[in-house]
């Protein structure tokens, strides 16, 4: 692990080609051997811890994911079986991972974020599911007609994030709420699933106010229009995280800019105006790296080049 603006190596191991690792926070590594090793690092200070755990080597490890929920760290496991897998719903498809479906069928392991010890003393197990690890665990969406639209992950109205979509994808937003009969009738499949959090659509108007709750719909247009929620939540996301690595971690400005990069090549970014201000501070910014800014550059001129 090297400090990119230094060249300083900060932590050094050699692992096998078996190993799988993966990092969050851009602060915390975990690495995985099959053999029976679970690796925790901390790489803004270097502390460095090696537990003992269940050899993973019944079937080939597949890939790993460490995700932090406050002070503690879950590592995920996925195996390669061989096997065909059990249906999961909703099924995963090429933008799954961007937004936070993570495949489990393997062990999982808790560790402390502080202190790198090892929270529980067996491993749990999960089989074929799919684990909600986006951020933040709630968040609600307002939008006007005009396309004037309120992103929030609180209750507290200060926390708000203001932005303006696109007027396509207002239309679009305002055209499948009048096919979903502005929420009056349930949206709810009935089918044993996995808990894909609790989501909410709710109609304001002068005659009335309407809404459904639902974990997991068969409806293609409800399905569509929680999509469209999600990438207005990614991109206000992306934009928060961009707007406070360049303030307070630029070494972070690198891989923020890199999903934003994917975001835009996967057709995930929306109230992609809104984006350009701080784009264009990390386009412009030399003590950043120059990937980063050359990214921030490409994406800013796409967005530039598609606008209406």
């Amino acid at each position: 692990v090297l400090n990119v603006f230094t060249g300083q190596v900060v932590v050094e191991r050699e692992f096998g080609s078996t190993s799988r690792a993966d990092c969050c926070d851009d602060r915390y590594l975990a690495i995985v051997e099959p053999s029976g090793n679970l690796w925790y690092c901390d790489v803004e200070t270097g502390k460095v811890i090696e537990h003992a755990i269940p050899p993973q080597s019944q079937n080939k490890l597949a890939q790993i994911r460490i995700q932090r929920f406050d002070e503690n760290l879950v590592v995920l496991t996925s195996m390669e079986t061989g096997q065909t897998s059990v249906p999961v719903y909703p099924k995963a498809d090429d933008n799954a991972l961007l937004r936070g479906l993570i495949p489990v069928n393997g062990n999982f392991f808790g560790i402390s974020a502080t202190d790198g010890r090892l929270l529980w003393e067996r491993p749990g197990t999960l089989f074929n599911f799919t684990f909600p690890g986006s951020q933040p665990a709630f968040f609600s969406v307002l939008v006007e007609q005009n396309g004037a639209t309120i992103y929030n992950e609180s209750a507290d109205e200060d926390n708000a994030e203001k932005l303006q979509l696109e007027p396509a994808i207002a239309a679009q937003i305002f055209e499948l709420a009048a096919k979903l009969d502005h929420f009056k009738k349930p949206l709810e499949s009935g089918l044993k699933v996995a808990n894909m959090g609790q989501k909410l659509f709710r109609w304001e108007a002068s005659s009335g106010n309407s809404e459904t709750k639902f974990n997991y719909s068969l409806n293609e247009d409800a399905k569509t229009l929680g999509d469209i929620f999600e990438k207005i939540a990614e991109s206000t996301r992306l934009m928060i995280e961009l707007n406070r690595a360049v303030k307070h971690d630029r070494l972070g400005v690198d891989q923020i800019t890199l999903r934003i990069k994917t975001a835009w090549d996967n057709k995930r970014l929306v109230g992609t105006p809104n984006m350009l201000p701080v784009l264009d501070r990390v386009a412009t910014n030399e003590a950043l790296l120059h990937m980063a800014r050359e990214r921030a550059a490409q994406v800013a001129d796409a967005i530039r080049a598609t606008a209406p």
